[in-house]
């Protein structure tokens, strides 16, 4: 009885062999397509990651460049204040020390607004505020500069009915709304990048999230099927 039982054993030991050879086959067949789909969601993440870090640092330039136009535009009116105050204070008291920020502020002004030129080049609606701004500049240093020949020459008298027809003091309110009117505009430039930053952030957070979910599943089920 033993010796019929013998075949019997031997084939089912081979059947079990068999069985187990074709386990290992089709765990191996598993284990390189889990591996390669971990590491290409990896490679998705880090690209991810490298897109959004680009368009981090795109935005970034744009919030820098909107705080330059947004300090030239202050740079701009202080100066034109030291104008307005410059040649009111020598009408007033004839002394040559008011013309020296006022000396100053002619000199650079230029410059200024040809840097704003430069700054808002990319966009139109700024360039025309700056179309409009330019002669009202031009007009209040005339008016200033006229207020202080006006005191050279004809005296006290005659400057201070010039400074009481109010045009200087008009001018620098339409300076004053011209420059408010771009500040508001680069103020709401600066509020939809950081808008748009904080929505493009949440976006690649989150599929990054499930990235990392996804990826954590796979690797689980590698070290799974390999410690099997």
């Amino acid at each position: 009885r033993d010796l019929h039982s013998f075949p019997t054993r031997r084939s089912s030991d081979l059947v079990g062999r068999t069985l187990m050879t074709l386990l290992k086959i089709r765990k191996s067949k598993l284990i390189v397509p889990s591996f390669v789909l971990a590491m290409l969601v990896l490679l998705l993440a880090c690209f991810l990651a490298y897109r959004q870090g680009g368009r981090n640092v795109a935005v970034e330039q744009w919030v820098r460049h909107t705080y330059e136009v947004l300090g030239e535009l202050n740079a701009t009116l202080s100066s034109m204040q030291d104008v307005e105050t410059g040649s009111r204070g020598y009408v007033l008291t004839d002394e040559d020390s008011y013309l020296e920020p006022f000396n100053n502020a002619v000199r650079h002004i230029p410059q200024k607004i040809q840097h704003l030129r430069q700054l808002t080049a990319d966009n139109p609606e700024q360039q025309r505020r700056i179309d409009a701004l330019e002669p009202l500049i031009s007009l209040r240093l005339q008016t200033a500069e006229a207020d202080i020949v006006a005191r050279r020459t004809r005296g006290l008298s005659v400057a201070e009915q010039t400074l009481s027809e109010g045009q200087g003091k008009w001018t620098m309110d339409q300076i004053r709304s011209v420059i408010a009117e771009m500040g508001t505009a680069e103020n709401q430039l600066l509020q939809r990048r950081a808008d748009e930053l904080r929505a493009s952030n949440a976006q690649t957070f989150a599929f990054s999230m499930a990235l990392v979910v996804l990826l954590a599943g796979l690797l689980t089920a590698v070290l799974f099927l390999v410690r099997r």
